[in-house]
């Protein structure tokens, strides 16, 4: 018997927990030493596993772990690891059209495929195609190879999978199937119902959230001045950015022109309700909190582009008392803990 351990909850874990029961599977819930289902600050170590009965699930029966891990750190023999979050997890760094694998979602339909055990209710697709690739993209929507056929994934899972992978670029129509209009829609109405809210509440946080990033102060995070401004004593911040940017002398472009990478700042004591669904449809960049943790730290979050997330990371972190960063400039998020 396979047994699934679920880490922390959000609307994609809701969704690969249905897709599992739907099938057939059985799932447990990671937890931590009081017996709470553990959350996004200690999924990686969790205390136990437990049941729909809250029995105790031994770490040796468990064959697959989504998003999280136990509180020793040594890989568990057998066990199948399902995560995008970590460096060396299968999903981490990879690129927005490469979503869907990438996914944790992803990872469990392809698990699924290998098993044979896709829900019944899926279409197989047309059997002159292609067949090489577990998971492909093609005109018609997103695919799996299971048992030599091609079955259609579900349009919205691979909503899902696009909005929790990178929902910044699947704004931008960088998720290949993914409609921003359609995820847009999809996000509103998720949210509601996992918040136990209206979409018109939602809707209206969201608009506010909106406001305040556009009236929102900068912060920057990493900036270089090319050899002919500074010599000016123009700073990178301060020039007019259509400027040419020169070497010392004037006569060649700089081989290292300036560059200025900022964020909206918006850290506040009180979190902004909606702050990552109003900058990701803006497609703005932003740090914010500080967010406290159930462990009592003071958790500071960036959201962005690669650039921002990597400006973050590099150089701006460390110099503003944060350790214990963590983050993927490809997937666009990052954070730190403060001192």
């Amino acid at each position: 018997m396979r047994i699934w351990a679920l880490f922390s909850s959000d609307p994609e874990m809701q969704t690969i927990e249905n897709l599992l029961r739907s099938v057939g599977e059985k799932v447990c819930f990671a937890v931590d030493d009081h017996g709470k289902r553990v959350h996004g600050g200690n999924a990686y170590t969790a205390f136990a596993v437990v049941d729909d009965d809250n029995n105790i699930v031994g770490w040796d029966t468990v064959t697959h772990m989504v998003e999280g891990d136990c509180k020793s750190g040594k890989k568990v023999s057998g066990v199948r690891y399902i995560d995008h979050h970590r460096p060396g997890d299968y999903g981490y760094k990879q690129p927005p059209h490469n979503f869907l694998p990438a996914s944790s979602l992803g990872q469990v339909i392809a698990e699924l495929a290998r098993l044979n055990i896709l829900p019944k209710t899926w279409k197989a697709a047309d059997s002159s195609l292609k067949k090489n690739d577990e998971t492909i993209q093609y005109n018609s929507g997103w695919m799996v190879l299971s048992n030599g056929v091609l079955f259609h994934i579900p349009h919205e899972l691979v909503i899902v999978a696009a909005a929790d992978h990178c929902l910044g670029a699947a704004y931008k129509y960088e998720c290949p199937g993914v409609n921003p209009d359609d995820l847009m829609t999809w996000r509103a109405k998720n949210r509601a119902d996992f918040q136990n809210r209206q979409v018109e509440e939602v809707l209206a946080d969201i608009k506010s959230a909106q406001e305040q990033l556009r009236k929102a102060s900068k912060v920057v995070l990493y900036s270089t001045t090319c050899e002919w401004h500074a010599a000016k004593g123009t700073h990178a911040d301060n020039y007019f950015l259509g400027d040419d940017c020169l070497n010392i002398e004037g006569t060649e472009f700089a081989e290292n022109p300036c560059e200025s990478i900022t964020v909206c700042d918006m850290r506040r004591e009180t979190p902004i309700r909606e702050l990552p669904e109003a900058a990701m449809r803006l497609g703005v960049g932003y740090i914010s909190g500080p967010l406290i943790t159930p462990d009592g730290k003071k958790k500071i979050t960036c959201s962005g582009s690669r650039e921002q997330i990597a400006a973050f990371l590099n150089h701006w972190a460390a110099p503003n008392n944060l350790v214990d960063c963590y983050g993927d400039p490809e997937r666009g998020f990052a954070g730190g803990y403060l001192i």
